[in-house]
């Protein structure tokens, strides 16, 4: 877990991890303020249907120089620093996400194994 060279090092059974069959269930669970409704309480929406385009290939809002998720690439994708609470080494803000129960180790590698097997729909 770390560079996007060690990345590769997921394994070749995570190559079908996909956004809709492993993540976006988890985020359902998790991000209760990015669903919202019927106003919004999270600066952008990752309810089904609008998740994936909300977090692949966006500028983060706190860098942005960075993606939310770039695929592939897990320490350049800042929504995996924000689940992790590593955000601030990056120059990012706030608290790591969820803020009130953060995820633990096997909902975290959800996000490590989808971002590290390129982020698939």
């Amino acid at each position: 877990m770390g560079d996007s060279a060690g990345d590769a090092s997921i394994g070749v059974e995570q190559a079908d991890f996909g956004f809709a069959a492993n993540v976006q269930p988890l985020v359902n669970a998790a991000c209760n303020c990015h669903q919202s409704a019927p106003i919004l309480m999270a600066p952008f929406s990752l309810k089904p249907g609008e998740a994936y385009a909300n977090l692949v290939g966006v500028p983060s809002l706190d860098v942005p120089t960075m993606l939310r998720v770039k695929p592939g690439a897990l320490n350049e994708s800042y929504v995996w620093l924000k689940v992790n609470g590593t955000q601030l080494q990056v120059g990012g803000k706030g608290e790591i996400m969820p803020p009130t129960v953060p995820l633990n180790a096997d909902e975290r590698r959800i996000f490590e194994r989808w971002i590290a097997s390129g982020a698939k729909p």
